[in-house]
């Protein structure tokens, strides 16, 4: 359904590489690191240095990422946004996503639990070089971590309810809304 909605939303288009990083990933770290490597060949290997690809990330994966003390270490800023940010042996799980994203057209995460979306906000927020602003758009309960976390918090009033809207810094009725703000 997440890859759907991505084609849907222009957000994935048939010519991009997606890279799945599935519930059933038995290694995530290894599965990064080869994910890494390939990434890495593609963008030399292409002639004008262009490798458009998409990240899918299920939230089981992510949990792994996070896992053992992992996201411990997100006070330090060590990803600076580049075509693909070098990484070595020595960085933790963490950072090898966060190298592979940032150089993503677009990373769709997909059965995330509520303190994971809040938890891929702080990655970004702490770890990204360069202080970037971060964003984050939910309609119900289980988006307010995520809005609380982003330095903009957007919450669309609905059928989920309005603590979504209650915890963010704007809120609207509608998704269509959010194109004027944008």
């Amino acid at each position: 359904t997440a890859v759907n909605v991505g084609i849907a939303c222009r957000l994935i288009d048939h010519s991009m590489r997606r890279y799945v990083i599935g519930e059933d990933v038995v290694d995530v770290t290894a599965t990064l690191r080869g994910i890494y490597r390939d990434i890495r060949l593609r963008f030399q290997q292409a002639e004008d240095k262009v490798f458009r690809y998409c990240v899918v990330i299920h939230g089981q994966a992510l949990a792994q990422i996070f896992s053992n003390g992992q996201d411990a270490d997100l006070g330090q800023r060590d990803v600076q946004p580049a075509l693909l940010p070098e990484v070595d042996a020595g960085h933790s799980p963490a950072s090898i996503f966060l190298a592979i994203a940032t150089s993503a057209r677009s990373v769709i995460a997909s059965r995330l639990a509520p303190n994971q979306k809040g938890m891929v906000v702080r990655l970004v927020r702490t770890r990204i070089v360069g202080n970037p602003i971060t964003l984050a758009i939910g309609d119900g309960a289980n988006d307010v971590q995520m809005i609380q976390e982003a330095h903009v918090g957007v919450g669309i009033r609905g059928l989920e309810g309005l603590q979504a809207a209650n915890s963010a810094d704007y809120s609207f009725g509608r998704f269509c809304f959010l194109e004027t703000l944008l």
